[in-house]
């Protein structure tokens, strides 16, 4: 359009010769072109700077994205972290409770352990040793059966354990009786008395097994006979003694 007009304002009428703009349209028609040229001019001069700062625009735009890529990629791990911070905590956290509680069962196993040393060392001491406690000891064992029948039951078992013993010293099987043992808990351990019969008789209940798998066990311990014979000979007469007087309290 502008072309157009740029070339009318050189042409004249065929038929009068004379310019086809009259003198004022042409001089605004000259003005446009000129101010048209000037502007087109001024864009063709700043067409560089404006490729330029697109360039720039662009290229910051770019380095934005990467910033905005690099700031997500760091929330991402950082957050990751958080996270694998917070499970390890979880899992220390776990491992410290279990720690105090295996601490307070250990505690409380121990504590345990300590009053059913106590008991037992309170059992142990309960009766005196030899004759005079398995009198006391057998009496009560008559008040705790309840009938002449579990008495004598009871003292037949107390008679078969001296007996094994006196004939075989030597077998420490006689002499290891296991507290819960089914046998001696129906015959004789189930009744009051029945306990402190084997402790006048010499025997001690103490602990036997591992940690896992602990044991309370009535144990009579054999003096040793090469080192002291007369020990030896005093406990097994004592032990021959104590029969007798079982014997007589069944007769």
């Amino acid at each position: 359009m502008i072309e157009k007009f740029r070339a009318r304002c050189s042409m004249v009428d065929p038929v009068t010769n004379q310019p086809r703009f009259g003198p004022n349209m042409l001089a605004k028609v000259q003005d446009l072109l000129r101010r048209y040229d000037e502007v087109k001019l001024a864009m063709e001069e700043e067409a560089p700077l404006r490729l330029q700062e697109a360039q720039r625009a662009a290229e910051l735009a770019r380095e934005q994205e990467q910033e905005r890529h690099l700031q997500g990629a760091r929330e991402r791990e950082a957050e990751q972290q958080r996270e694998e911070l917070q499970r390890i905590e979880a899992l220390a956290a776990a491992a410290q409770e279990k720690r105090e509680q295996r601490e307070k069962e250990r505690a409380e196993e121990e504590l345990l352990r300590q009053l059913e040393e106590e008991e037992r060392e309170k059992l142990n001491a309960s009766i005196p040793h030899g004759k005079e406690g398995l009198e006391r000891a057998i009496a009560m064992l008559k008040d705790s059966t309840g009938s002449e029948a579990l008495y004598r039951q009871s003292l037949q078992k107390l008679l078969a354990v001296v007996s094994n013993i006196c004939s075989s010293p030597e077998n420490t099987a006689f002499r290891h009786i296991p507290k819960e043992n089914a046998h001696f808990h129906a015959d004789l351990g189930q009744y009051a008395g029945g306990h402190q019969c084997l402790l006048a008789l010499g025997f001690k209940e103490l602990q036997q097994g591992d940690e896992a798998q602990l044991r309370a066990v009535f144990v009579l311990e054999e003096p040793d006979l090469s080192e002291d014979l007369d020990a030896w000979s005093n406990w097994f007469d004592e032990l021959k003694e104590m029969q007798s007087f079982v014997e007589y309290k069944l007769n």
